[in-house]
């Protein structure tokens, strides 16, 4: 069964785009990452994500 992980992407800065950031999680530190989603779809192993916006995000 795939793993899908549903999440929703914030409106960032408009001249610089979003900021990276270092996460841990569970004991591992997950660097350099634009998106608390890559971090969680690293450590989840998960097979597909779904972004949703609103008109303010980049």
């Amino acid at each position: 069964m795939s793993k899908i992980l549903i999440t929703y992407i914030g409106s960032g800065n408009k001249s610089s785009g979003y900021s990276k950031a270092n996460y841990s999680i569970g004991g591992t530190t997950y660097e350099d990452k634009e998106f608390i989603a890559e971090a969680l779809a690293e450590h989840l192993n998960i097979d597909k994500i779904y972004f949703f916006g609103t008109v303010s995000s980049i």
